[in-house]
């Protein structure tokens, strides 16, 4: 950032979310390879990673600027508001300096130029951005959310959707399981959040920070720093603690789930007439069914999930990662909300 004033650049710096502590980037990295059995080229995958990092940092600058008055002196808010769109304009140039073809970068310039706007419009209207990003094809209206339950910052949860589908777009996943893909990470963005506010102490590690580990198949000693714990200003939120919050943090887990389902189901369909396809093949050429093909596995099909209680494998599927997010960081949070 060498263009910009020492100030505006220190706000910029610590805006960014180191990669191993960031939902979006897990989801992007995920997403990609449940799409598909083949991994987008790494400078590419990296360069999407490079926007959603600014982008993340866009989206912590303007809810500190709007939701925290972090920023109180004019010439702070200022910087902030520079070094905001210093990392919007920076993520969009980092899709436009991607290898890819010309159809593939437009597309994956047309998500994200979707996605920044719905970021937009959340900060002028929270409904008005739910209604514009995508998801509201999926699930209900954002107030019928129950009114006992603390506003959740729609974009964060919408920077997460843009991050999912952005990684099914890099290895040119359908339409139909993008905005599955997309659906699924606005959801478990939003449960996590919800879940946030049953941390019991500053010492515990945070649902978001578990659902991390579990995407990107990961312990704890192997993130830098150690693993985020509830931070003080997600425990100030939780004003009510005899508030429950496993009907809302189970409906947006629903809502995830309801998603993978339909990856699933059209995979499921498209590997099947890809195999019918093949075995037609084989039959034709050998006149018998010795050359029969096996159809590919591309995903595990629900009755094909983890049982409770089975051993995790030291690096499971990544349909199986993207599973058990809907799960494991929720553990806790719902037995004690029963």
């Amino acid at each position: 950032m060498p263009a910009l004033s020492p100030a505006v650049r220190t706000i910029a710096f610590d805006a960014l979310e180191p990669v191993d502590h960031s939902l979006p980037v897990a989801l992007c990295q995920t997403t990609a390879a449940a799409a598909s059995s083949e991994r987008p080229p790494e400078q590419m995958l990296e360069a999407i990673t490079v926007a959603i990092e600014a982008l993340q940092g866009y989206v912590q600058l303007r809810s500190q600027l709007l939701e925290h008055d972090r920023y109180t002196s004019s010439a702070d808010r200022d910087a902030a508001i520079l070094a905001g769109d210093y990392l919007h304009a920076f993520a969009h140039a980092s899709i436009g300096d991607l290898s890819a073809d010309d159809a593939q970068q437009l597309e994956l310039f047309r998500v994200f130029t979707s996605g920044s706007n719905a970021l937009s419009r959340a900060y002028l209207e929270p409904s008005s951005g739910l209604e514009n990003s995508g998801i509201d094809r999926y699930r209900r209206a954002e107030s019928q959310l129950s009114e006992s339950v603390p506003a959740v910052s729609a974009p964060d949860a919408i920077l997460a959707g843009i991050a999912a589908e952005l990684g099914a777009t890099a290895v040119d996943a359908t339409e139909t399981v993008r905005e599955s893909i997309r659906t699924y990470g606005y959801s478990l963005s939003r449960a996590l959040a919800i879940a946030s506010l049953e941390s019991s102490s500053s010492s515990d590690e945070s649902p978001h920070s578990i659902a991390i580990r579990v995407l990107s198949s990961r312990t704890a000693s192997d993130i830098p720093g150690g693993p985020p714990t509830a931070s003080p200003d997600e425990l100030a939120t939780g004003t009510g603690r005899e508030l429950n919050y496993s009907e809302p943090i189970e409906r947006e887990l629903e809502y995830a789930r309801t998603a993978l389902e339909t990856v699933y189901t059209v995979e499921q369909s498209a590997g099947a007439a890809g195999t019918l396809a093949r075995t037609t093949e084989t039959d034709a050429g050998s006149g018998d069914d010795s050359g029969s093909v096996t159809p590919r596995q591309t995903g595990r099909s629900p009755s094909d999930r983890p049982e409770e209680g089975r051993t995790e494998r030291a690096d499971p599927r990544p349909r199986e990662r993207l599973e058990r997010a809907t799960r494991i960081p929720f553990d806790g949070v719902l037995v004690s909300n029963e």
